[in-house]
């Protein structure tokens, strides 16, 4: 930053220490405005990146030219629910990974969501493909896009995260398809942006879709706190894409189905997330800013009040650190 605003040249070099403060605050008070401004170039651009790129890949993965556009196969396995509501959780979670990915690294990589897009799509196609749960089939399509590319935002060999790469590697040597770490300290967000195909997916039918959510995760993650945070999740994702109001949603615990909780009840740092009260505070100080419960809480928080897709994602990335946690609000 140069902080020669007014006042910073030689015949000012005297100045009253006041003034300089002055100045500084100016220069911070410009950059800050020229980050604000750049932020939200950088939204709007990787929304129209995103949204060409990820019409080009319906139209591949739906097989159909015209799917691009209605996407009339993936519309009637909603049965009465919008399409429009199903194209906007994947379109909004590949722009939410592309904006964290190009905030993370700070380089110029708008439009190129990651590893959290490519295998929602890949699990979007799977499900489609073969209209049932086969973790065999998914996590073939997970390697596929490892090595060459399938479903990622340029074609190129997909880059995976510590975690799934330790997951392929054992069902290569396992020959095991629910490849997932158990260990019960896992807390990885990575399975969280997959929750959408798996959500949309069996939408017409709530309670199916929260148990296919965590059974979808299994193939990379299967620690308990991560199957329940994916349940969880699905849940939210299902009343959202069903029209529910916003407030019955992120209001306290939701149930898509009554009694969903009281059968199978989720862990209490999963349940934690739908509030912001003592209990929920002190888990949040327990925990680290990414990891699964973490995303959830900030997911929730993103999305309350938000004023538009815009403000969720701004929120989203002031609140965490990783690509995927900033990809969930975008859904």
């Amino acid at each position: 930053m140069r902080l020669h605003v007014g006042g910073f040249g030689a015949k000012n070099a005297f100045a009253p220490f006041n003034a300089v403060e002055v100045n500084l605050q100016n220069a911070l008070l410009v950059e800050q405005g020229l980050e604000q401004q750049r932020q939200q170039q950088l939204l709007a651009l990787a929304q129209q990146c995103t949204l060409a790129r990820q019409k080009q890949v319906f139209g591949q993965l739906l097989g159909d030219g015209g799917a691009a556009n209605d996407f009339g196969r993936l519309g009637h396995l909603a049965g009465r629910q919008p399409v429009a509501g199903l194209r906007g959780a994947l379109l909004g979670l590949a722009a939410g990974d592309a904006i964290g990915n190009a905030w993370q690294t700070e380089r110029d990589s708008t439009g190129e969501w990651t590893q959290h897009t490519s295998l929602a799509l890949c699990l979007a196609e799977s499900l489609l493909e073969l209209g049932h749960f086969d973790a065999r089939d998914q996590i073939e399509r997970y390697l596929l896009w490892r090595r060459s590319g399938h479903l990622s935002a340029r074609g190129l060999p997909g880059e995976p995260t510590a975690d799934v790469a330790r997951a392929l590697a054992t069902y290569q040597w396992r020959h095991q398809p629910m490849a997932g770490s158990h260990d019960p300290r896992d807390r990885s967000t990575a399975s969280l942006p997959r929750v959408v195909s798996a959500a949309a997916f069996m939408v017409a039918d709530p309670a199916a879709a929260v148990t296919l959510a965590a059974e979808c995760s299994r193939t990379t993650h299967q620690s308990p706190l991560v199957l329940d945070a994916c349940r969880y999740f699905g849940a939210l994702l299902v009343g959202a894409l069903r029209g529910e109001a916003s407030a019955r949603v992120l209001n306290g615990v939701y149930e898509p189905v009554p009694g969903q909780w009281a059968r199978r009840p989720l862990k209490r740092e999963i349940a934690a997330t739908a509030g912001d009260g003592p209990s929920s505070a002190v888990l949040e100080r327990a925990g680290s800013a990414d990891d699964v419960a973490s995303a959830l809480r900030n997911a929730r928080r993103a999305v309350v009040g938000a004023s538009s897709f815009e403000v969720a994602v701004q929120r989203a990335i002031d609140g965490g650190r990783d690509s995927d946690v900033q990809a969930v609000p975008g859904v």
